[in-house]
């Protein structure tokens, strides 16, 4: 990927036995510009009544809120003292557990529990050195995030999922998650995020399969992490995900810090900084129209086409 000058490095794959019992994928990220290597590993098991999961990834990012006053100045500072903006590094181990609570031809429900440890570290911490005649500096929230967080979700959505268009064409899903971050857990701060979601897709009355999605989200905490905030907007890799959420047939707003589509997250190539608070309440629609159907391949060979369509959407919030 080439984006304002910077270039990144992209390898992703992943390894699945037939029945889909044991599921192992990885990936690995280059940024020569930085000369920094970040990856992740992830291991689901389903043989089991509960399905386990178990992850590991080391991140680099640029964020903003931070100001320190450097006075051995490179060229590229300027006249100016005063450096926005650090380096950070976050390496996180994750476990879950998730039971299935409903299971029915057209009805789905899950419980999951997740225990999630990450360490944040400030990698331009000290660079500024000591004088008393600076202004104080303004030092970001790092260090451990201990946290165990409870979810339990219902669809019927599969009910003809992925069969004439992008996601389902009808039914409705519901999600709610409580999380908490406490000492005890082996963090160094201590906060209670709650969020909620509802989808419902209305199948359009005229020939084509297209539907309307409307998504309703919103989340709340009690501010433990300060000026971190519990919520963001945009996207942890910038974009990237869109293509492997194509591929894999999943919502778009699913995951990382993407509450509204659009907007620059941590790892953003123009250093802008990333939108967060204590509270969120987001809008969403989407109109989903399938184009043409293909379900074609070349011989035996990897490469499959099999539909394409168009889905325009707006978020609020």
């Amino acid at each position: 990927r080439l984006a304002q000058g910077d270039r990144e490095v992209l390898r992703e794959t992943g390894v699945q036995d037939v029945v889909g019992l044991h599921t192992l994928s990885g990936r690995f990220d280059y940024l020569p510009s930085d000369r920094v290597a970040t990856g992740a590993v992830s291991y689901t098991i389903r043989r089991l009544f509960p399905e386990f999961s178990f992850g590991f990834s080391r991140g680099y990012s640029r964020r903003g809120g931070y100001s320190r006053y450097v006075f051995d100045r490179a060229p590229a500072q300027g006249d100016s003292y005063e450096v926005r903006g650090y380096r950070e590094r976050a390496t996180r181990f994750s476990a879950s557990m998730d039971v299935p609570v409903l299971r029915q031809a057209r009805h789905t429900a899950n419980a999951s529990v997740t225990y999630q440890f990450q360490r944040i570290r400030n990698l331009d911490v000290g660079d500024g050195g000591i004088d008393p005649n600076a202004p104080a500096a303004s030092s970001p929230e790092v260090g451990d995030f201990a946290q165990v967080g409870l979810r339990f979700a219902y669809s019927n959505e599969s009910d003809g999922t992925n069969r004439f268009s992008y996601g389902a064409e009808r039914g409705r899903a519901a999600s709610v998650s409580l999380t908490v971050l406490d000492r005890q857990l082996g963090g160094d701060y201590g906060d209670l995020q709650g969020s909620f979601s509802y989808r419902e897709s209305i199948p359009m009355p005229w020939r084509g399969h297209q539907s309307l999605v409307l998504t309703l989200r919103g989340g709340a905490s009690a501010g433990g992490v300060r000026r971190r905030g519990a919520f963001c907007v945009g996207d942890y890799t910038y974009g990237s995900d869109i293509f492997r959420n194509m591929l894999s047939r999943t919502d778009t707003t699913a995951g990382g810090c993407s509450l509204l589509r659009g907007y620059a997250g941590p790892n953003n190539p123009t250093g802008a900084s990333v939108i967060a608070g204590r509270y969120f309440a987001v809008v969403s629609a989407a109109y989903r129209i399938p184009l043409v159907d293909v379900d074609r391949g070349i011989s035996t060979l990897p490469v499959f086409f099999q539909r394409a369509g168009v889905i325009p959407f707006v978020d609020w919030g």
